[in-house]
């Protein structure tokens, strides 16, 4: 079973993905609501992803990625924000998300993610991708 750690910090939001999940065959293996705590859980719960949002209260979940994508890097990080914009976007993949999915999306999209980035391919959904300049343009 594929094992997943959560940064989220609203409560609902974390309930709801693991419902959506569960129905995946997904299980969360832990879940954070801050960054110190995730540093913590994901050391503790060995997960085989971590599941990032950016928006934090006043925590930046960018630093979760730049720190991670350093110290793990063979850990898969993907983003689930409300950001949609291209700048949170790039920011994100430069900064070592393996994928990016928006809030917005349907529910078993996520999951598709979370086994793209899994078998080691980039992942960027559908809304996310919008503001994002196509292959082969510069």
């Amino acid at each position: 079973m594929v094992r997943v750690f959560m940064l989220e910090d609203h409560a609902g939001v974390r309930q709801g993905f693991h419902l959506l999940l569960e129905q995946e065959g997904i299980e969360i293996c832990g879940e954070a609501e801050n960054l110190a705590a995730a540093r913590q859980g994901i050391r503790l719960g060995a997960p085989d992803l971590v599941m990032v949002d950016l928006s934090l209260g006043k925590e930046d979940g960018m630093d979760l990625l730049h720190e991670f994508s350093q110290s793990e890097p063979g850990l898969p990080l993907l983003v689930v924000s409300m950001h949609e914009d291209a700048m949170h976007v790039n920011r994100a993949l430069q900064a070592g998300a393996k994928g990016y999915v928006t809030k917005r999306e349907t529910a078993n999209l996520l999951g598709h993610a979370i086994r793209e980035c899994l078998a080691g391919r980039k992942y960027v959904s559908p809304r996310a991708a919008c503001g994002l300049p196509k292959q082969g343009e510069s």
